[in-house]
């Protein structure tokens, strides 16, 4: 009788329209007056409605896997957190962690949204053994520190446990973040066990991870195991039930015969969901109403002839980067008589233009008719450092005179320059930027997001979209994929039977990866 009165409460003054997600609050000791409270609470900006759900969820929940799709604001719900438990008095402190090319960002959305003081502890030795020795920090400065970020890196040294534990010893805080909490993998690697050291006996957990679910269930399993032991018995267990196994038979070193057991599908999704609802919550544009005025397409390119097999050893590693235009398409290589040494570069004939690159050429053409009428801010994803110098040196001698004006922004650009080049595109500056970096970047004013690298990784993919679908507006967002017919397609198609498995298992969770994927397998079965 209690539940179905709070559920007729809910349903008057409902923030959406499914009354069972407001569940989990039924099963805690919140009141209802508390509850609304954290509902309509404002916290330093105009909070949107499922924004607001999520900052109570998360409030009530203590430990979650907050998995909104990217734009929605994950970053700001939990910096509404901590300004909560602030300003009730129940924040001690917080420890967040974060991939290293983010931790500067993290620091300035803290302090724009809380007004907190956060301080980045880098994972280079000398910091390390200072905090090892308490030398970090002072008692004066600890004073003024209201949480510590520290980076991904940290978490993958084999002994950083040592230094984890020294910081719980010097910092008290109830707060725990881990940010792209797939990097934790398995329950077998170092930041896995890592991670659970930092985490122990901390009152509020969060997880947050647009792309919870990649390749294998061990990454999510190890998610939820952080956040309750008690939810799984084991992997094994959880594969028993809910996964479809096949076994098979490997050689392994020593001519010893292993069984392998692979995951080829889900069973028992229902249960599973219904076991993990109270610790997993995700949402996407389309289930919040918003609209996704996303244009897809997939280009197609015929590869020229083989390579050489002498020449593909000889290059090794090098061999593996075929789509990159300064080293060229190695399809196309062949030995001259000055060859000096097997691992000089120079020593080989390589074609540098787009004449002998049908992908290089298809991506200068399909910029030059995107830019015919009105020039479009234009992202284009390129994994290969050298390939980027060779795009955009290209673009700005054929499209120089029409206004374009690229950048290029990798993973070796500065941490202080990273924020001036988005800047610049985002004003206007710059108007294309060729970029291999997928995480903790705002492009919001992207039109056109070209996918010259192929990725085969749905989660990838989708955090590269994201780059410039940051906000919930109805603007047109345009994505092309550039990929070579035959290896290229099939990791596409693999990566869409894996984004299909996902939905399977956590529900029909559809983001813009998924579109991006249906138009290439759509692409491929036409043959276009």
């Amino acid at each position: 009788e209690a539940r179905g009165v709070f559920f007729d409460y809910i349903e008057k003054r409902a923030l959406s329209g499914d009354v069972r997600a407001y569940e989990p609050f039924l099963r805690s000791s919140v009141t209802k007056d508390e509850f609304w409270e954290c509902i309509n609470q404002n916290f330093h900006s105009n909070l949107a409605p499922y924004q607001k759900y999520g900052i109570a969820y998360m409030l009530v929940a203590k430990h979650l896997l907050l998995g909104d799709e990217c734009g929605l604001g994950k970053t700001v719900e939990l910096c509404a957190v901590l300004s909560r438990l602030k300003k009730k008095g129940r924040l001690k402190g917080f420890v967040i962690c974060v991939p290293s090319d983010a931790a500067e960002q993290w620091q300035r959305e803290i302090v724009r949204f809380t007004g907190m003081n956060a301080v980045v502890i880098d994972s280079h030795q000398p910091t390390l053994n200072k905090l090892f020795k308490g030398e970090l920090f002072s008692e004066t400065e600890m004073g003024y520190i209201d949480g510590i970020i520290i980076k991904h890196s940290l978490l993958a040294q084999k002994y950083a446990i040592a230094y984890l534990d020294k910081l719980h010893e010097l910092f008290d805080f109830n707060v725990c973040v881990l940010d792209e909490s797939s990097v934790v993998k398995n329950t077998k690697t170092n930041s896995f066990l890592n991670a659970k050291a930092l985490m122990q006996d901390v009152e509020y957990l969060y997880l947050l991870n647009a792309t919870a679910f990649e390749l294998i269930i061990d990454d999510l399993y190890a998610q939820f195991v952080l956040l309750s032991d008690n939810l799984f018995r084991n992997k094994t267990w959880v594969e028993d039930r809910f996964c479809n196994i096949r076994l098979q038979k490997v050689w392994c070193k020593g001519g010893i015969q292993r069984t392998k057991r692979e995951v080829v599908g889900y069973k028992n999704t229902e249960l599973f969901r219904s076991r993990v609802k109270y610790f997993y919550l995700a949402r996407t544009r389309e289930e919040l109403g918003y609209e996704r005025n996303n244009s897809c397409s997939c280009e197609l390119f015929d590869k020229t002839p083989p390579m050489n097999k002498g020449i593909k050893s000889m290059l090794g590693r090098w061999s593996e980067v075929c789509n990159c235009p300064s080293l060229c398409d190695f399809n196309t290589a062949y030995l001259t008589p000055d060859i000096v040494a097997p691992n000089d570069l120079r020593a080989f004939n390589l074609p540098m233009d787009a004449e002998h690159l049908p992908k290089l050429k298809g991506l200068y053409d399909l910029i030059g008719r995107k830019w015919e009428d009105v020039p479009k801010h234009t992202v284009i994803y390129c994994y290969h450092t050298e390939a980027q110098d060779k795009i955009c040196g290209d673009l700005l001698d054929l499209y120089g005179d029409k206004g374009l004006k690229p950048a290029i922004l990798s993973g070796s650009t500065k941490q202080q320059d990273r924020q001036i080049i988005v800047d610049a595109f985002n004003s206007g500056e710059i108007n294309v930027l060729v970029t291999n970096i997928c995480t903790s970047l705002n492009l919001s004013a992207g039109e056109l997001c070209i996918f010259y690298s192929v990725v085969t990784n749905p989660s990838r993919l989708l955090q590269i979209a994201s780059r410039i679908n940051r906000d919930t507006s109805a603007r047109v967002r345009e994505y092309v994929v550039l990929a070579y017919r035959g290896e290229e397609l099939s990791n596409i198609l693999n990566a869409y039977k894996r984004s299909e498995n996902k939905k399977k298992l956590l529900g029909d969770y559809a983001d813009a990866s998924t579109d991006i994927l249906a138009v290439c397998k759509e692409a491929s079965m036409k043959g276009d």
